[in-house]
């Protein structure tokens, strides 16, 4: 479940924004190592053209979210680089 968790609507990057929070809260996982998702851009698509503006969106959408992990948690603890 999602839980709080919710894709922002109209914004590049949503999906990097949200993903870090939803492996936190997994309380085991299954490494493949292999890929399972192929990342496919179209015509129009909000990546389509990278701008100045879109990369500056990058670092303000998903790094907090990278530092304060879910709920509860301690900034820092969740990520090693941030240590």
């Amino acid at each position: 479940a999602l839980g709080r968790s919710r894709f922002p609507e109209a914004t590049c990057f949503e999906d990097m924004a949200v993903m870090p929070r939803l492996l936190l809260r997994a309380s085991n996982y299954f490494y493949v190592p292999r890929p399972w998702v192929a990342y496919r851009q179209r015509g129009g698509s909000l990546l389509s053209k990278m701008t100045l503006e879109k990369a500056k969106a990058f670092p303000a959408r998903c790094v907090p979210s990278w530092q304060t992990g879910p709920p509860g948690a301690k900034p820092g603890r969740n990520c090693p680089a941030m240590r």
